[in-house]
This record gives C-alpha cells, sequence and structure tokens, in this order.
C-alpha cells in the first residue's frame, strides 16, 4: 500500500487500527509488529529486481528502458573538491524518481502476498489483514505469538533470499491486551524485538494502553510550534489581512498538527479542551485580541468553528473517500465489514472508526446516508459529500451559536453587531480597503469588548473628560471628548465606505445602538 491510486498513509493506519478494535471488541489479545528495512531503497538487487519485472509480464521497450536503466551503473564519492575512483552500483533504486517507488513496490509484492497466503495473520470477518504495507514500513498483525513468530520467520527468510536487511533495534511490537500475561520474546533471526506501548505508524501514534492524552499534547504543539514559525517569516496579522492570514495559518498549522485525525477516536473533554484553547489562542492572536476575550466573540469574528468540528469534518470527508473506493481495495472492504458488525450489534461493545463516524452523523442528522449505503449501496460522490458535510456542520454551529448570543447577557450588544459564523465586515472591506487597517482593528476590538453595563453597578468617572459613564464602549464612541478627533476620523471613514444610505441609517439610529 501506499504510492497507488486510492491509498495512501492513512489507509494502512485505517486498517490496522480497525482490525485492533474488531479483536478489542471481542476482548482478544492481538499483537502488532512493525518491521523497519534498512536503507529499504539503497538495497533494492538490481538482478532480482529485473527477475521480478521479468515475472511481472513486463517486455517490449518497456523491459528494454527499464533493464537500461539499471544496467552499468557506476558512482562515485567528491568531498571538499576531491573525487573518489568510480565503482560499480548493484544495488538501490533512483531517488527521487516517479518510478522507484513503483519499483520498490514490486520487489517486496511477493512477500506481501507469501504473508497473506500463510495463515498467520489476524482476519476480520473473511477478510485477511494480517499485513498493512506502507512502502518499507511493514506491519504484522496476529492474535497469537506463534503466528506472530512465523510471519516475522516468513519476512526474515525472504529478506535474507532477496538480499536486503530488516532492523531489529528500529523494528517494534505492541501487544494490545487488557489481560496481564507473561508473554514471550519475538525474534528477528536471534535478535530480540522491542516491545512499546507506544510507537509511530507512517506518522501516527498508536498507544497499546489506548491512551491518546500523548497524542492530543504533540498536535496542541505542533499546531503552537507551526503557527509561531509562520508568523516570524513575515505571516503577520500586522502585515496581512487577518483573513489571508488565518488561511495561511489553518492550512499549513492544522493540516501539520491534525494529520491523521480521521483516525483519532473516543477524544476525552479534556483532549478536545486542549485542542480548542490552542485553537482559540491561535484565533485571537491572528486578530490581535486579548487573550481573555470571549471565545464565541473571536471564532465568530473571524469566521472559525470549533476544532472539534474540523477534525468531524476530515472524518466524515474521510469516511466519503472510503465509501467512494472501489470494492476491490482492502479499505472499502473492511468499512463495509465494520458497518455490517455495528448495525447487526453482533458484539456488545462497539470500538473505532466506524462507531465515532455513525455518532458524528447521528449529531449532524446524516445517518440516512449510512442506511442508504448500506440497503443500495449508493453513497454520494467525493464532491456533492463534501458540500453536503460542511452545510450540515455550518448549520449546527450557526444554530449553537445562536443559542448562546439568545441566553447570556454578555452578548445583548454583540448579537447586533454579529450574530453568524462568517469574517466581520471590518476584516472584508479590510481587504478592498487595505490603508483602513488600524481602523479595521479598533472595531474588531470594539466587537470583542462590548458588552452591556451591570443594572446595579456604579457608574465610573473618566480620567480623560471628567463624566461620569457606565458603559465604556459607548462613552468611548459617542460621549468621551478626549477621544474626540480620533472618533471623527473613525465616523468620517466608517461613513465614506458606504453609501449614503448607510449614513442616513447610521444618523437615525438611538445612541445605544448607534456603534452596532
Amino acid at each position: 500500500m501506499a504510492y497507488q491510486k486510492y491509498l495512501s498513509s492513512i489507509y494502512a493506519s485505517f486498517n490496522l487500527q480497525e482490525t485492533v478494535h474488531h479483536y478489542k471488541e471481542r476482548n482478544s489479545s492481538i499483537q502488532v509488529t512493525l518491521l523497519d528495512s534498512k536503507r529499504a531503497f539503497d538495497t533494492v538487487d538490481h538482478i532480482g529486481l529485473k527477475i521480478k519485472i521479468n515475472d511481472l509480464g513486463i517486455d517490449g521497450n518497456l523491459w528494454k528502458l527499464l533493464d537500461h536503466m539499471y544496467r552499468d551503473l557506476k558512482s562515485c564519492v567528491r568531498c571538499n573538491n576531491v573525487t573518489s575512483r568510480f565503482f560499480s552500483l548493484e544495488r538501490g533504486v533512483r531517488q527521487g524518481s516517479a518510478l522507484s517507488a513503483k519499483l520498490y513496490l514490486i520487489y517486496i509484492n511477493d512477500l506481501i502476498d507469501i504473508l497473506s497466503t500463510s495463515g498467520k495473520g489476524a482476519v476480520m470477518l473473511d477478510l485477511n489483514v494480517g499485513c498493512p504495507v506502507q512502502a518499507d514500513d511493514i506491519a504484522l498483525i496476529s492474535p497469537t505469538f506463534s503466528g506472530m513468530q512465523c510471519m516475522i520467520d516468513i519476512c526474515y527468510n525472504y529478506s535474507v533470499k532477496w538480499k536486503f536487511e530488516f532492523s531489529p533495534s528500529k523494528s517494534q511490537v505492541l501487544i494490545f491486551s487488557k489481560r496481564t500475561e507473561t508473554y514471550r520474546d519475538l525474534k528477528l533471526n536471534t535478535d530480540i524485538i522491542p516491545v512499546c506501548n507506544s510507537v509511530k505508524h507512517v506518522g501516527i501514534i498508536l498507544d497499546a494502553r489506548f491512551n491518546s492524552t500523548e497524542r492530543t499534547l504533540a498536535a496542541c504543539r505542533t499546531i503552537r510550534s507551526v503557527c509561531m514559525s509562520i508568523i516570524r517569516m513575515g505571516v503577520h496579522p500586522s502585515l496581512l489581512n487577518p483573513i489571508t492570514c488565518s488561511k495561511i495559518i489553518v492550512q499549513l498549522c492544522y493540516s501539520k498538527g491534525l494529520y491523521g485525525c480521521e483516525l483519532w477516536n473516543n477524544l476525552t473533554k479534556n483532549e478536545l479542551l486542549l485542542l480548542e484553547r490552542t485553537h482559540r489562542y491561535i484565533c485571537k492572536y491572528v486578530q490581535g485580541l486579548p487573550r481573555l476575550t470571549r471565545t464565541d466573540k473571536c471564532t465568530s469574528l473571524l469566521g472559525w468553528i470549533p476544532i472539534e468540528s474540523i477534525i468531524n469534518i476530515n472524518k466524515l470527508l474521510f469516511f466519503g473517500r472510503l465509501c467512494n473506493m472501489p470494492s476491490k481495495y482492502l479499505p472499502k472492504n473492511v468499512l463495509m465489514s465494520r458497518l455490517l458488525v455495528f448495525y447487526h450489534k453482533c458484539t456488545e461493545n462497539n470500538f473505532g472508526f466506524v462507531n465515532d463516524v455513525i455518532q458524528i452523523m447521528q449529531k449532524y442528522d446524516l445517518v440516512g446516508h449510512i442506511e442508504k449505503l448500506i440497503s443500495t449501496s449508493y453513497f454520494p460522490k467525493q464532491k456533492q459529500w463534501k458540500s453536503i458535510v460542511k452545510k450540515r456542520v455550518y448549520e449546527y454551529e450557526e444554530n449553537i451559536l445562536k443559542q448562546r448570543l439568545d441566553s447570556d447577557s454578555d452578548f445583548e450588544y454583540f448579537k447586533h453587531i454579529h450574530n453568524s459564523i462568517e469574517p466581520h465586515r471590518a476584516w472584508t472591506i479590510l481587504r478592498q480597503y487595505p490603508p483602513l487597517n488600524f481602523q479595521a482593528k479598533f472595531i474588531i476590538s470594539l466587537c470583542a469588548l462590548v458588552r452591556p453595563s451591570e443594572p446595579d453597578a456604579e457608574l465610573l468617572l473618566c480620567h480623560k473628560c471628567g463624566f461620569f459613564y457606565g458603559n465604556a464602549i459607548v462613552h468611548i464612541l459617542i460621549q468621551c471628548c478626549s477621544v474626540a478627533p480620533t472618533r471623527d476620523l473613525f465616523w468620517i471613514d466608517l461613513i465614506n465606505i458606504g453609501p449614503i444610505e448607510f449614513s442616513a441609517t447610521l444618523h437615525a439610529m438611538e445612541d445605544i445602538y448607534r456603534y452596532t
């Protein structure tokens, strides 16, 4: 798997994790061994590669081309302007070549076939799911130690025959079990493969104890660090429009920090809180708002939804890609098997991706699409599904926001200013009129700070103008004479931007609502 159409690293991890959850639901132990190839692409034997290419039936001009590419290759080493003598190359595929990855898959394809037909790997209903492979990272899954050792021996013998090596020190074993047992050592030839509690598989952290806190903390650190790096490079709200700045940050930071979030199952409240705090911090930083600004205000002013909803969108879109995948691929068959197990209630408890996705679909009223998939095999195409998902998620978040605005007295004024999840007009106007950067930020700051006065609150004395006030925002925008020149310029710029009808409407409003 990998370097193939419809397949990527996330699908390899999906197959592995769903297999583990399949056995977990049945209270069964299962072992996962991750074998690491030593310098995988550098150790491909040219003669062996040509034998395998020939066995595939490749001939004619294509065979001549491949044969010529890997015949009589020579190389040398250059260091400090000193060049060594040329020496022959009999191993390795060309680094950086688009064809190299395909040739490596051809080279190890027989190993995958042997493992699949060995009968020692894990099974899910009628599916053989014992060896999900991603390029040079081979994962072996077996419910028994004897079966796992047999699969490791198959890999070792194959590597000896075809002249490449696995690294015992970099290979790792994960044991998923609720029972406390004495486990035997698994060996690669004579070297013991270390047992770990947490490892990375294709960039996604797996934990034998199903503890995802480490993964969540790593995601938070990644999002923050990448965001700060981008800002130091010049993507700063003082230089760019916050809308543009936020798009760049989301594209670069969140895609890296939330990598593999499609397979994050059963996130705890504490984990979601950690992610949301990071999300809110970046949202406030991009807009130049204080850290204590109300979250509902700062996210809606920029048009952001909670990070939990972003993760849910990624999960639903990944589900759509699986459903639209041709049935000959293993991930599609794994998905359908898990769906059938869930709907026919074959187990008392359900875990994993399918259980998570169904709960998300119930939340956004999308369950009908799963029922239609099971009964008729129909599912919307990817573009249509993406549109459906985003529409439902944003409608749900809009309703939540409106409920918050109506139920919390702190939003009594704010709901007249901004009551939807979309960038505030000040930010969108700033894209057309960049010189109004200061004025736009001033408006956003006021929007974030505005709140009604407490009914029984004492009046405060303004040390600038000497008048008493109850609401600081109203006082600054309408009453305080100390900021009169700045206020006059602000209103002039605001009126000049809009049509004459806007000026008339603004003038006719009562003072208490004029600034909204």
